[in-house]
């Protein structure tokens, strides 16, 4: 079963991850790198990523996080009754 999120927490949880980035906006230093695809990734996407993934993972830790910014996700078989896509 999984676990409810409210929209409460939801939105909290985009105001820390805009908080996080306008941090690094209003800063010098974007710490711009080059991913391997040759895209940017800045310290405000590391960031807010990071607030993301770790409240999803608390909130709903049966659900697993997939990402632009993550690591490969393991492979866990779908349980009986869930969408498999």
């Amino acid at each position: 079963m999984t676990t409810p999120i409210s929209m409460d927490q939801l939105l909290e949880l985009a105001k820390q991850a805009g908080d996080a980035i306008m941090e690094v906006y209003n800063s010098d230093d974007f710490g711009i790198e080059q991913k391997a695809d040759d895209s940017p990734l800045t310290k405000a996407d590391l960031a807010s990523h990071q607030i993301i993934v770790e409240a999803l993972e608390r909130l709903t830790p049966e659900i697993p996080v997939l990402s632009e910014e993550s690591a490969k996700i393991p492979f866990r078989p779908a349980r009986a009754g869930t969408a498999t896509g």
